[in-house]
């Protein structure tokens, strides 16, 4: 094998380390690729001086990405946060709703309470004075 073979195939060898790091999201750096590729500390920056600025490339490129995935992270953050304050909002709402229904409940409750006592109380008078005594109370009001 001659030595300009050998050469492209360490290249190779080397660009298929930085696609390999690109591709698993792993830490792009010239020693990265150059470990990953089993090869010597500072071939890249010796040798192939087109590698190294794609190296430096891959670097701004993945910093880029970062970026942006931070700014949608962020923007999905403010979203959620504003969804939760929402639902709080509605959720201090259905309470108050809840304790204004539970209040009437207890308010109807009692109504229902005092009637059946005063049903109670016809009753017992109406067995007391007989019934037609109570129908004729009854048809004087009218």
């Amino acid at each position: 094998m001659s030595k300009k073979e050998h050469g492209t195939d360490t290249e190779m060898e080397l660009r298929n380390a930085l696609i390999y790091l690109v591709e698993q999201g792993k830490s792009i750096s010239v020693r990265a690729v150059e470990k990953h590729a089993g090869k010597g500390n500072g071939l890249i920056s010796k040798k192939y001086p087109d590698l190294l600025t794609e190296i430096q490339q891959a670097k701004v490129t993945r910093a880029n990405n970062d970026a942006e995935q931070s700014e949608l992270q962020l923007n999905k953050i403010k979203k959620l946060r504003k969804q939760l304050r929402d639902e709080r909002e509605q959720h201090k709402k259905t309470k108050e709703q809840r304790n204004n229904f539970k209040h009437s409940i207890e308010m109807l409750a009692t109504q229902v309470a005092e009637l059946t006592l005063e049903l109670h109380r016809l009753k017992s008078d109406e067995s007391k004075v007989g019934s037609q005594a109570v129908s004729q109370l009854f048809s004087n009001d009218v």
